[in-house]
């Protein structure tokens, strides 16, 4: 994740209750990944085996850095279709 992007990612975070499609790509693999995030009560929880505790949205940003994760796309949901 190049620090622009990770400044953009930490000005946009999303109103509460949202719901995001989040797609990455890690290097060394060949495909993205698409992951919902959803947000209650404050924090921000992703799909996926890494999904399980919540996060702040600046802790879900850290993470994917963590991670070398580049964001391929990120769209809020404005309805259940907008998901798939």
């Amino acid at each position: 994740m190049s620090p622009e992007q990770e400044l953009d990612l930490k000005l946009a975070e999303p109103e509460r209750g949202e719901v995001i499609r989040l797609a990455v790509s890690y290097p060394g693999s060949p495909k993205n990944y698409t992951y919902a995030v959803i947000e209650a009560a404050g924090l921000w929880y992703l799909t996926g085996v890494d999904g399980g505790t919540g996060r702040s949205w600046d802790s879900l940003i850290n993470w994917l850095k963590g991670k070398n994760a580049t964001i391929v796309s990120l769209r809020q949901a404005a309805s259940w279709e907008d998901i798939l």
